[in-house]
């Protein structure tokens, strides 16, 4: 299955670091910043910001994952998480960039 593009105006994963690659799905620990199409200062807007922020607690109270915490800087995010054990990290990044448009 092609994965979608991202929205000109979208966010896009910058990447993520697991606290160990080999961890078993349940010890996933993930790091991962997420920026804005080209830079832009996207998340300036505070509706923008809660809309964000407002999807990450949404999922993480589905439980989808653990939420560490997260900082919301005007052009990108960074959110640690761990996965719940049954959610790829591609799938975590769909979750809240996608949702996010």
């Amino acid at each position: 299955m092609a994965s979608k593009p991202f929205k000109r105006s979208g966010l896009q994963p910058l990447g993520y670091l697991s606290s160990h690659d080999r961890d078993p799905p349940a010890e996933r620990h993930l790091r991962i910043a997420i920026l804005t199409h080209q830079r832009r200062s996207h998340f300036q807007r505070t509706a923008n910001a809660d809309l964000f922020i407002a999807t990450l607690f949404r999922y993480r109270e589905q439980g989808k994952f653990k939420l560490h915490g997260f900082a919301v800087m005007h052009d990108h995010v960074h959110v640690p998480i761990a996965p719940a054990i049954d959610q790829s990290t591609a799938r975590f990044i769909q979750l809240i960039t996608l949702d996010e448009l």
